[in-house]
């Protein structure tokens, strides 16, 4: 999405955080408020149209940006693509419903193993005993401190990050009084007999209309808030 967003006026900046070296969970939504408070001060950036995109842990990374209730961040428009939300369920989901939905030991095992290392930061973020800190990462608290106007969008055969954690977000930041939409592609049921989530990934018709009309509906989100 780049060059719609270069072809159409827009800066871009893509952070590459410490998370990808292993960090915590929480240090990419903080260096991503570090970046954009670093760019509000360029001379040829607006402060006032300043927007943020993610997908999968950016779209995690995107929501956790903007409702940091200790860092405040002040900017436009927000999209997050199939985010991973709340880690308690993102842990009940791949180490304990999987048990049941994906039969097959090879499939449960490829999609556990997958899963695996992002547990492991999870972890170092908030400890391994449920306690306030876990609770603080859960659909509700997060929506509770959203700051910006919000677009989530994911599929129904998502099996890295299932919508439940996109509708469970929305209805709670709507519950909440936030500006958030929400844009749901039904692409049938997750494929558990024959896939893992590595090889599902975030879906197996990617590139399907329903995908599209999403990148559409996202591109006149930040038009609408960004003119």
């Amino acid at each position: 999405q780049m060059d719609w967003a270069l072809k159409n006026g827009y800066a871009v900046a893509m952070p590459y955080t410490r998370f990808y070296a292993a960090r915590d969970f929480l240090s990419g939504p903080y260096e991503f408020i570090s970046v954009i408070e670093a760019l509000k001060t360029f001379p040829d950036i607006d402060p006032a149209r300043i927007g943020l995109e993610g997908g999968s842990l950016g779209g995690f990374t995107t929501v956790y940006a903007i409702s940091r209730s200790d860092k405040p961040l002040t900017i436009k428009a927000a999209v997050a693509a199939v985010p991973p939300i709340d880690f308690d369920a993102a842990q009940t989901y791949y180490f304990e419903s999987l048990n049941t939905l994906q039969p097959a030991d090879n499939l449960r095992h490829a999609s556990q193993d997958f899963a695996t290392p992002y547990g492991n930061r999870m972890y170092l973020s908030m400890g391994r005993t449920k306690s306030a800190a876990w609770a603080a990462m859960s659909n509700t608290n997060t929506a509770r401190d959203l700051t910006t106007p919000l677009l989530l969008y994911s599929g129904t055969d998502d099996m890295m990050v299932p919508v439940s954690e996109t509708t469970n977000l929305y209805n709670s930041a709507k519950a909440n009084g936030k500006r958030v939409n929400r844009y749901i592609y039904q692409n049938g049921p997750p494929l558990f007999a024959t896939k893992s989530a590595r090889q599902a990934a975030h879906g197996v018709l990617d590139s399907s209309s329903p995908v599209k009309a999403g990148r559409v509906l996202k591109e006149n989100f930040f038009f609408y808030n960004m003119p």
